[in-house]
């Protein structure tokens, strides 16, 4: 049996894992919007979906862990990027 959830759910489970740090509010709700679109069938996991993506204020933040990451082109080549805002972005780790 499934049960679907909407965003303010899905915010709440990660409340209740321990992980409602792990995204800005806004970014959840990047994040959720994105799983809807891709498989509207997803089975939640918030522990494999803190593993699997990462937020990051801007792109000097991010190049602190990847250092040849010159610009958002460069990003957008290697991995999925999601904005959150004009500076603000998830992505999978690469």
């Amino acid at each position: 049996m499934k049960q679907e959830i909407n965003e303010y759910q899905f915010q709440q489970a990660f409340k209740q894992a321990g992980r409602g740090d792990q995204f800005s509010y806004h970014g959840l709700i990047v994040l959720y919007n994105w799983l809807e679109e891709i498989d509207g069938d997803y089975d939640l996991d918030v522990v494999e979906l803190c593993g699997d993506y990462n937020e990051y204020d801007n792109l000097e933040e991010l190049q602190k862990n990847y250092k040849d990451i010159e610009s958002m082109e460069d990003l957008e080549a290697r991995t999925v990027v999601l904005m959150i805002d004009n500076d603000s972005f998830i992505i999978q780790p690469f």
